[in-house]
């Protein structure tokens, strides 16, 4: 680091961006519990997966607790509307698609019967029309709406393989792809 950055010194003992001797966290995940966590099929995790990764029924109590928050929440189009919770009204593609991801991640589909079908499916349905032509969900908002958005179709089209949103799901990786800068290889704000 001290010479990619052009700075004093030679060894890393004397480089002042580390911080010494690194040590693996006592209490971090295994990762072996983390392998059969992903190997699992999607959906709600079971007790047992929930409790090896550090779990319990108290969170699962939150979980249930703020998924039902969000439904109650939620506005009759669909989506969430930051703007009464605090944030810039410009982000609504990308708070559903955080609010779509969590229902996701506890395995509630828009394709199978459950407490949230209807609000995952209204969700859904107001994103897609969100979408432009050339695939940008970025509302009013930016490029992280855009990437956040994306994430929760692509979420669902995996989780479900339901044919309608393969192309909106396609359509959002495509515009992320065509939005990289040539010269810098990034993304910007916008």
């Amino acid at each position: 680091i001290t010479n990619l950055l052009n700075l004093p010194g030679d060894a890393a003992q004397s480089d002042p961006l580390l911080p010494g001797e690194l040590e693996t966290p006592k209490h971090a995940l295994d990762p072996k519990s983390i392998f059969k966590l992903i190997k699992k099929q999607r959906g709600k995790p079971s007790l047992d997966t929930i409790k090896e990764l550090g779990g319990s029924d108290a969170t699962e109590k939150a979980i249930g607790d703020a998924l039902e928050w969000l439904a109650r929440n939620q506005e009759p189009d669909g989506r969430w509307d930051v703007r009464k919770h605090g944030g810039n009204g410009a982000h609504d593609t990308g708070g559903t698609g955080m609010a779509l991801l969590c229902f996701y991640g506890w395995g509630m589909r828009h394709d199978q019967g459950n407490r949230y079908q209807q609000n995952v499916k209204r969700a859904l349905d107001w994103l897609v029309k969100q979408q432009k032509e050339n695939g940008d969900l970025r509302g009013k908002g930016r490029m992280y709406c855009h990437g956040i958005a994306a994430i929760a179709l692509c979420e669902a089209y995996g989780a479900t393989g339901d044919s309608a949103l393969k192309e909106p799901a396609e359509k959002a990786i495509a515009f992320i792809i065509a939005s990289q800068s040539t010269s810098k290889g990034g993304w910007r704000y916008n």
